[in-house]
């Protein structure tokens, strides 16, 4: 009897133990959905926020602005948005997929010209791109992606756009992380991105700050998925993008702070 008494609180430890394990939570998979401009900047950020917030895990996706706008609309299972532009955003909280009062403007990003690997010749400003030795320059696809549109308006104020597209020297990328690789592998002569793409990289880039005149500022906006399962982890992962550490971050990166 004594035996048996022994085993049965044995057995009623050893499936508690069971349960504890089997319901031990595991962490939030928040999905952060981003512009290819911050890439390499969310891989620290990502570091930083899960140090943190360990009962935390952020899965992040890149893409042209407008792609990732579109899934957002179509119900894919994202629960924060971190755009190239406000736009989209403010399209998104318009109709209600993103949270209006969720809606932050959390970095301003600047283009950069990055001559390709196999080019030899000298470029230093937009009108070199008319060189003869010149032949195909990156920019991200206008229609789709916040960088690209800013690179052709900075184009065309410089006067050379509609040469550039005569000469057939155009070459449209997917995003800015696209046309910096068709840069780096030689595929074009140069290629117009985003300077936090071209800091991550190990192509030389130019920049000047008279440019900022010759586009709209690049002004990049951030908001809850209206349809998130996880709205206090969202909050959690915007409030800390909204912290010394984050901008930092994201300084280091080549962004200004639209607030500071």
């Amino acid at each position: 009897m004594k035996r048996f008494f022994v085993l049965s609180i044995f057995i009623t430890i050893a499936a508690f133990c069971l349960c504890a394990c089997g319901t031990q939570s595991k962490p939030v998979q928040l999905t952060i959905s981003c512009a290819s401009s911050l890439k390499p900047a969310m891989t620290e950020i990502e570091s930083a926020f899960e140090a943190l917030h360990s009962d935390i895990d952020l899965v992040f996706t890149f893409g042209a602005t407008t792609s990732l706008q579109q899934q957002i609309e179509q119900g894919a299972p994202i629960d924060v948005f971190c755009a190239a532009d406000q736009k989209s955003v403010d399209a998104l909280a318009a109709s209600g997929d993103i949270t209006a009062d969720s809606v932050y403007d959390f970095a301003q990003g600047t283009l950069v010209l990055v001559p390709g690997s196999a080019y030899k010749g000298t470029l230093e400003e937009w009108e070199d791109l008319l060189n003869q030795d010149v032949k195909k320059i990156a920019i991200a696809d206008p229609n789709i992606a916040p960088y690209g549109k800013a690179a052709k308006e900075l184009l065309d104020t410089k006067g050379i756009w509609g040469q550039l597209v005569k000469g057939e020297k155009i070459v449209f990328a997917t995003t800015v992380d696209d046309a910096y690789q068709y840069a780096k592998s030689g595929e074009v002569d140069a290629a117009a991105i985003a300077k936090s793409t071209a800091i991550s990289g190990d192509l030389p880039f130019f920049e000047d700050a008279e440019w900022l005149n010759a586009y709209t500022p690049i002004i990049q906006s951030m908001g809850i998925v209206a349809s998130t399962k996880y709205p206090d982890q969202a909050k959690l992962f915007e409030d800390f993008m909204k912290s010394d550490d984050a901008k930092n971050i994201l300084k280091n990166y080549g962004f200004t702070i639209p607030t500071e």
